[in-house]
């Protein structure tokens, strides 16, 4: 260990990094306190397409601008847009139900990590069955793969073990967050 502003190094007797949340060779993360548990974050208005996977079917969801920004590259007011489904076959979507998918990725939580010792294929990573591929208005793209359900076992939160194209952590995402986000194409469409 070392101060802040010293050079002196001192050694520990004990192992201190899973005290402080990190994972060490030695040990897992005793106190999950100081874990930063933000999977992603970005502005739901400069999210331009969703596609959710789900098996061997996608629903292509594209944002439709009615009407221009400021011109300051920002992104227009949340009434100046529509979606529409593009993949498997073109049809207008209910704004508000795409909307709240989109609201939910924009902000993605995880309730815990998992052993990253551990290979995604443990997982249910490798060839997941749902994912959810996000596309930017500044032309990034993220995606978010949803593995097998965690076991509930010794206290520990439901979820599902998840991982994204932005880092090889493997995070435990609750089961709420994970249904708010893969949604069937009958709760997509308007009401009739």
């Amino acid at each position: 260990m070392r101060a802040p502003g010293s050079n002196a190094v001192y050694l520990a007797r004990t192992e201190v990094r899973g005290k402080l949340g990190l994972w060490s060779p030695e040990a897992a993360p005793e106190s999950r306190h100081f874990l930063d548990l933000s999977v992603f974050k970005t502005d739901a208005a400069g999210i331009r397409r969703i596609t959710l996977h789900q098996g061997d079917k996608a629903l292509v969801m594209e944002k439709v601008l009615t009407a221009a920004g400021p011109g300051d590259g920002s992104a227009p007011p949340p009434q100046e847009w529509e979606w529409t489904l593009t993949s498997p076959s073109r049809r207008a979507l209910a704004k508000t139900k795409v909307d709240g998918v989109m609201n939910a990725l924009a902000s993605i939580q995880a309730a815990d990590v998992a052993d990253p010792r551990v290979g995604m294929e443990q997982y249910g990573l490798w060839k997941a069955e749902r994912r959810v591929e996000v596309a930017l208005a500044d032309g990034s793209t993220f995606e978010l793969r949803v593995g097998d359900a965690r076991p509930v076992a010794g206290g520990v939160q439901e979820g599902r073990f998840c991982m994204t194209s932005r880092d090889r952590k493997i995070w435990v995402i609750r089961e709420f967050k994970i249904d708010q986000i893969f949604k069937k194409l009958e709760d997509l469409l308007p009401d009739a």
